[in-house]
C-alpha cells in the first residue's frame, strides 16, 4: 500500500499498488484509463518502473498479510463482471418510478 508516495506503516490505509516485471502494456484501445492505472512508481525516480494502480484501498495487518478495505471509486463486482454503481444508480433514476 501506498500513500503521500510512501509505503504504509502497518494498520494505515492505502491504495492498493502492484509491482511484476510480467505487467501488461495497458488497456486495449484506451490509452486514457492505460496512463492513469499504469504509472510510475510513486517511490523510485525512475520513469521505467511501473507500476499498476489497482483501486483497491487496504492496510497491511501485523502479521504481514493485506487486508482489502474496499475501492476507491464506486466499482464493484458481481459474478466476475465489474459493475460501475453510479450507472445503476443513474438507470434506476431514469425510469422515472423512484
Amino acid at each position: 500500500m501506498i500513500k503521500d508516495k510512501r509505503i504504509c506503516r502497518i494498520g494505515e490505509t492505502g491504495e492498493i499498488f502492484i509491482k511484476t516485471p510480467f505487467t501488461t502494456k495497458g488497456y486495449y484501445n484506451n490509452e486514457a484509463l492505460t496512463s492513469s492505472t499504469f504509472v510510475q512508481n510513486p517511490l523510485v525516480d525512475d520513469c521505467r518502473d511501473i507500476v499498476y494502480k489497482t483501486g483497491d484501498v487496504g492496510r497491511y495487518l501485523p502479521d504481514g498479510n493485506i487486508e482489502v478495505l474496499g475501492r476507491l471509486d464506486n466499482q464493484v463486482k458481481v459474478n466476475g463482471v465489474r459493475v460501475e454503481l453510479g450507472e445503476v444508480e443513474g438507470a434506476i433514476l431514469g425510469t422515472g418510478k423512484i
